[in-house]
């Protein structure tokens, strides 16, 4: 019998038990232990070199409470990529209800909207690379979580015209920093006394 490391224990053999040589026993216990570490340990190696390979990062103004009737105006900071160079808009998810394209900003400039949302619900960029949604008249239906996202793939319907699918990696959460942040607004009735 060969002596075995302290750190593995052999089960207690009853008397109908098969017998089977401890090391064998050793090998099939420490095989999965290897694994584990070696899957710990690329993870590791993935982790330190993924930030060099694609760096995007949104980061959204922190989130507001308005009263119905005033506006806001949201901030997207962009990093990574430049505002000119790819289409970047802004989705909202209203309480209970799916996400919902507000509009887009193209490279070029142009930006296309959702017919809904025209009226009192602007995109715009600067120099800086900042991505802007500035919402007027505000009413107590647009209290929801806004996302800003980066778009990219393949193309589908934004009311009945064609915009990219959105491929951002959301997650709704203010504290993130380096994926997608939301900005959440809530507007609240005032009590009339």
């Amino acid at each position: 019998m060969y002596p075995l490391p302290m750190l593995y224990r052999l089960p207690v053999l009853t008397q109908t038990s098969s017998l089977q040589p401890p090391c064998l026993l050793v090998q099939r216990q420490t095989l999965p232990e290897i694994q584990q570490r070696n899957m710990f340990l690329t993870s590791l190696l993935l982790l330190a070199v993924l930030p060099y390979i694609h760096s995007i990062s949104l980061t959204s103004s922190p989130a507001q409470l308005k009263p119905p009737g005033e506006s806001v105006k949201l901030s997207c900071k962009v990093s990574g990529y430049a505002l000119t160079a790819y289409g970047t808009g802004w989705i909202r998810q209203q309480p209970g209800k799916t996400l919902e394209w507000i509009g887009i900003i193209w490279g070029s400039g142009s930006i296309t909207s959702g017919d809904s949302f025209k009226s009192r619900f602007t995109i715009s960029r600067d120099s800086s690379n900042v991505l802007y949604l500035d919402i007027t008249s505000l009413q107590a239906e647009d209290t929801a979580v806004f996302y800003c996202a980066k778009t990219g793939g393949t193309v589908q319907q934004l009311n009945g015209r064609p915009v990219q699918k959105h491929h951002a990696n959301i997650q709704p959460t203010v504290r993130t920093t380096e994926c997608d942040r939301m900005t959440a607004l809530r507007a609240v009735q005032k009590h009339s006394q």
